[in-house]
């Protein structure tokens, strides 16, 4: 694994909830999340005639994507609240909004808008 030190952003939530997060995640980090989706994409409906991404969308499981929101909490979140232990569970249990908009940081993080 990377000894890189990466720089922390520190945000805060609407209602304050104070969300320390990884500049970026290594694609080693990024590999068992991109693991949720892609396994279970249904081979069957993949064939070389397939151009529609709505094909290959169809044919997953719609949690795959709840799973792979929280993976990524899970990896770029390093502290709620100052908090380090259990953060994926910690913003579990937050507001649903503030676990909404911290999904929607890190998710923003993962695929930058150019």
């Amino acid at each position: 694994m990377s000894t890189l030190e990466r720089k922390i952003i520190e945000k805060k939530t609407e209602s304050g909830i104070a969300v320390s997060i990884k500049e970026y995640i290594t694609a080693r980090e990024r590999q068992p999340l991109q693991n949720i989706l892609y396994r279970q994409v249904n081979a069957s409906k993949l064939t070389s005639k397939t151009t529609d991404a709505s094909e290959v969308l169809d044919s997953m499981d719609s949690s795959l994507f709840l799973k792979y929101n929280h993976g990524l909490v899970e990896v770029f979140v390093v502290s709620i609240n100052g908090n380090e232990e259990n953060v994926g569970e910690l913003a579990l249990d937050l507001p649903s909004t503030d676990y909404d908009e911290i999904v929607s940081w890190v998710s923003e993080m993962i695929s930058p808008k150019k």
